[in-house]
C-alpha cells in the first residue's frame, strides 16, 4: 500500500513538473516566432510562467530573440523531473546528459504533436474558429516550410507535414530519443 501511494504521487509530481516545463518552452517557442501577444492562448501562457520568468528575467536578460530566462527554466525543471522519477541526485555529468536528452525530446514530441494538430486543423479550419489554430500554425510553419520548398502540394495536397514527421522521427532515431 505504502508503495503504491509512493509511486502515485511520485507520478503526479514527475506530470506536473514535466507540464509545467513544457509550458516554458511553449512560451519560448511563442516568444521566437513572436506569436500575438494577444491571442488567448498565448495570455494562458503568459500568465502561467511570469510568476518565475519575471524575476529571473532581472539577472538573465534574452539574447536578441532567445529568452534565455524560460529556456533556464525549462531546462531546470526538466532535470528536477529526472531527479523526481529516479527519486535520488544523479551525478551532475549524467544529470546534465539526461537533462538535455529529455528538452530534445520534448521539443521533437512537442513538434510532432503540433504537426498533428496542424493537419487536423486543416481538415477543420473551414468550420471551427479558436485562437489556438493560427497558433500551431505559426509554431508548426517554420519547420514545414523547407519541406514545402522540396516538394510542392500534388493536387491541392500539401505533403510538407509527412515529410517534416518522417524527417523529425528519423533524426530522433538517429539521436536515440
Amino acid at each position: 500500500m505504502g508503495d503504491n501511494l509512493s509511486n502515485a504521487f511520485t507520478y503526479l509530481l514527475h506530470s506536473v513538473i514535466t507540464m509545467y516545463g513544457l509550458l516554458f518552452l511553449l512560451r519560448l517557442l511563442l516568444q521566437l516566432i513572436r506569436a500575438d501577444y494577444y491571442n488567448t492562448v498565448t495570455q494562458f501562457v503568459v500568465a502561467l510562467t511570469d510568476v518565475v520568468v519575471k524575476p529571473l528575467r532581472r539577472l538573465i536578460p534574452p539574447y536578441k530573440r532567445l529568452d534565455l530566462s524560460c529556456l533556464l527554466i525549462f531546462l531546470m525543471l526538466t532535470a528536477l523531473a529526472i531527479m523526481v522519477q529516479a527519486m535520488r541526485v544523479p551525478p551532475l555529468d549524467l544529470l546534465l546528459l539526461q537533462t538535455f536528452r529529455l528538452a530534445l525530446f520534448s521539443i521533437k514530441s512537442l513538434y510532432f504533436v503540433l504537426i498533428i494538430a496542424y493537419v487536423i486543423f486543416s481538415w477543420l479550419a473551414h468550420s471551427v474558429r479558436h485562437p489556438i489554430i493560427p497558433l500551431v500554425s505559426q509554431l508548426v510553419d517554420p519547420v514545414l516550410q523547407p519541406f514545402r520548398r522540396l516538394i510542392k502540394p500534388v493536387g491541392g495536397l500539401d505533403l510538407s507535414p509527412i515529410l517534416a514527421l518522417l524527417a523529425i522521427q528519423f533524426v530522433s532515431l538517429l539521436l536515440g530519443l
